[in-house]
């Protein structure tokens, strides 16, 4: 490395100041300082003013396209900036796992400024990952996700369409998903872009839910050839997957890995107790739930009392009747509900929550028969693979000896 940026930014009323230095690392002498002042409402344009200029002075040629970028930015109201930092804030600590109070905070941007695309887009994503992760009704926000995706793109953030892919994925329409991403693909957007790594995990998630082989290696590439080392989310994807397709050593691997250089990745503890339990190390998969649940604002002890006293299976009822009793009162994804059923060896139980994760359009669902060892429970059951072929995927084979219920 042979020199640094650094800078500052401060904010006085209505005015920014930003301070902005070129170091050369081995001699700590300064090569380069710029100060910039500018009103919030210009923000954005002051920001691709700043990278054009450190662009020159380090001597990066731009892409065709990517000065007028830089250049092309409408001022914004400085209350919906605020709220989409704050919002975008929150998301950074908890790497990607949306929160109603990120939504809540975007909502406010849009309907203060309905011009501020950047605020759109990441709207769309928030509800997009709510859905995702089981904690919004699916329908509805994967709706209100497409609406603000097309309305950040009418605005000019032509590289949001990827996420129409991802929307149709969750919205079980894997044709279509493959078609948005191909197409992103072959427009030629900066191969550097974070949006075109997640158009290239995406293709390879497909394949890995279509039963196709080739899905995990796709993703592994794609986050070897154009790393984002301010992206943990796009490697813990891969790690889920390869817990998802029984590699758990691999996936705790580099699960590890990742929370050691950032412990409040939500994701990562998420990989290690899957990819724990799925093993059979149910020490360390109780472990991993705990410290997840304490990062997510709960108490872990009901589960660690009952997996210390009676066990593993004691534990999932526990997390059984957590799950169902909230569900009165709140949505929680009818797939892990049917999960747990399975992990316990309730065959009837793990099929009647999967019909209702289907009557529901539950995003999860698309994981349960060819990414999920804990179905193997009812995989032999004909009302699995039908279930299967109305959600538009295949039934494949196992890659690895099928999965025990839990002992008990």
């Amino acid at each position: 490395m042979d020199a640094l940026i650094e800078g500052t930014v401060r904010r006085e009323g209505n005015t920014l100041r930003v301070t902005i230095q070129l170091v050369q690392g081995a001699q700590d002498r300064h090569l380069w300082h710029e100060q910039y002042d500018e009103d919030t409402r210009s923000v954005l344009e002051l920001q691709g003013r700043i990278a054009q200029d450190v662009a020159r002075r380090v001597d990066v040629t731009l892409r065709p396209g990517e000065s007028e970028q830089f250049a092309a930015k409408r001022p914004v109201v400085p209350a919906a900036y605020d709220l989409y930092l704050r919002a975008r804030h929150i998301d950074r600590v908890r790497h990607g796992w949306s929160s109603p109070q990120t939504v809540d905070l975007l909502e406010r941007a849009v309907a203060i400024d309905p011009e501020f695309a950047d605020a759109h887009w990441w709207l769309a994503v928030s509800y997009r990952n709510l859905a995702m992760y089981g904690f919004a009704p699916p329908g509805e926000a994967l709706n209100r996700a497409r609406a603000l995706t097309n309305r950040a793109v009418a605005l000019g953030r032509v590289r949001s369409a990827h996420e129409l892919g991802w929307i149709a994925l969750f919205e079980w329409r894997f044709g279509e998903a493959e078609r948005v991403w191909r197409k992103f693909l072959a427009a030629g957007h900066d191969p550097t872009r974070p949006s075109v790594t997640a158009s290239h995990l995406g293709l390879g998630m497909l394949a890995s839910v279509q039963g196709r082989p080739e899905g995990l290696e796709q993703m592994r590439r794609a986050i070897a050839l154009k790393p984002h080392p301010f992206f943990v989310q796009f490697p813990i994807f891969v790690g889920e997957m390869e817990a998802r397709h029984r590699r758990y050593d691999a996936a705790i691997s580099r699960a590890r890995a990742l929370l050691e250089a950032e412990p409040s990745l939500l994701h990562g503890h998420v990989v290690l107790w899957a990819a724990y339990s799925w093993k059979g190390d149910f020490d360390a998969a109780v472990s991993a739930w705990a410290e997840l649940t304490r990062r997510l604002g709960s108490d872990p002890r009901p589960i660690q009392e009952a997996y210390r006293e009676s066990g593993i299976r004691a534990a999932v009822e526990v997390e059984l009747a957590f799950q169902l009793e909230r569900r009165k009162n709140a949505y929680v994804s009818a797939s892990q509900i049917a999960e747990r059923y399975a992990a316990l060896g309730d065959r009837e139980g793990a099929l009647h929550w999967l019909e209702r994760a289907h009557e529901e359009r539950d995003p999860q669902l698309i994981f349960a028969f060819n990414l999920n060892p804990t179905f193997d429970a009812v995989r032999d059951d004909p009302r699995f693979s039908a279930l299967a072929k109305r959600v538009g995927l295949p039934l494949v084979a196992a890659n690895g000896p099928l999965l025990e219920p839990l002992p008990r």
